[in-house]
């Protein structure tokens, strides 16, 4: 057993996934790596991730917040040219450009804010052993970015597979047995949907605590 585990796992420090999931849970952080590389690189992962997320969120409120005076003047004029007809349309060029400066102001800030979470985190309480990670973030969230609340939820969330579909087959036998032989098929078919029901509303559950 240690052989296949040693063998399987090996070359897991080397696992983008596993290291940023494993600083994102507050009941582990950086205190189980094997060495300060792993802890940087577990910490630059999460930043850089969560700054590139930052700025794809900033680029598409930037684009859908683009004024029409600015798409107008950017199909009439010729490049490098700037053509006023009236005064107005040297104003609106004037405050679009402050609108810019404003909102270049804001995304700086939003940077900032990211590249300081990592430290904030990782100063906080570790968490106990028994205690929920989802529910840890769910209640300190207003503390950090969204970015990184996400890529908590992202990290920290089960994989995506196929055992719950299974598990359906499972359920089935367990429906039919010998001491319910004699049980109508519309009845069996709601005796499973509960079940399954159950378990996709426990999963649900869970992934939107960290919301």
């Amino acid at each position: 057993m240690q052989q296949g585990m040693k063998q399987r796992f090996s070359r897991i420090d080397n696992s983008k996934n596993y290291l940023k999931a494993t600083f994102l849970d507050p009941k582990f952080k950086l205190n189980f790596f094997t060495d300060q590389l792993q802890n940087e690189r577990a910490r630059q992962y999460v930043l850089l991730e969560g700054l590139v997320s930052d700025y794809n969120t900033s680029s598409d409120e930037s684009a859908r917040s683009s004024s029409p005076v600015q798409s107008k003047r950017q199909r009439t004029d010729e490049p490098g040219q700037s053509i006023h007809t009236s005064f107005w349309e040297c104003y609106d060029e004037v405050v679009a450009e402050k609108f810019t400066d404003d909102h270049n102001g804001t995304a700086s800030t939003s940077k900032n804010t990211i590249a300081g979470d990592p430290d904030k985190y990782l100063n906080m309480k570790i968490l106990k052993r028994t205690d929920n990670p989802f529910a840890w973030w769910a209640t300190h969230k207003s503390k950090f970015s969204k970015c990184i609340v996400k890529l908590a939820a992202k990290y920290l969330s089960a994989s995506a597979s196929s055992v719950y579909s299974k598990r359906l087959f499972s359920e089935a036998g367990d429906v039919y047995e010998e001491k319910r032989n004699r049980l109508l098929p519309k009845d069996a078919e709601k005796l499973i949907f509960c079940t399954i029901s159950h378990h996709l509303l426990t999963l649900a559950t869970i992934s939107n605590s960290v919301q």
